[in-house]
């Protein structure tokens, strides 16, 4: 388990791709993180909402129907600050915006689960060195 740190991090995969998304789920449960699944945004910002507790990661699809990766981003950022982001996209080999630094990244799909998993590692740590002061 490295999960980076005393406390179980938390990490909401959201994509509307049924299998994508238990795959994504599974590779990051064995990796010791508790693990929050939304099929879209809609149902993401509920699933948000009603959780007690932290949420320090969002991996999700850029392009869902509704709702898309970005804006989702946007709105769970405003009300969970902190919040870090890996967008996943199978339609473009980058972002059509530009990522906001040290608490995002991205993945063209098709990646492999440990392509995912080494991405949720670095980002949270990159994360946690930032917080402790580390490096500067």
């Amino acid at each position: 388990m490295r999960s980076g740190g005393a406390t179980m991090k938390t990490v909401l995969i959201v994509d509307d791709e049924p299998g994508i998304r238990r795959l994504m789920a599974a590779a990051v449960l064995r990796e010791g993180y508790q693990v929050l699944e939304a099929e879209n945004g809609d149902r993401a910002l509920r699933v948000a909402s009603t959780h007690g507790g932290p949420i320090h990661l969002l991996i999700t699809d850029i392009r869902m129907p509704g709702l898309d990766g970005w804006q989702l981003a946007e709105r769970l950022a405003s009300r969970r600050p902190g919040l870090s982001v890996i967008y996943v996209s199978g339609h473009c080999l980058k972002p059509e915006r530009e990522l906001a630094g040290l608490r995002s990244e991205f993945l063209a799909k098709p990646f492999s689960m440990r392509q995912l998993v080494a991405a949720v590692e670095r980002l949270l740590a990159r994360v946690n060195l930032s917080a402790s002061g580390a490096g500067t």
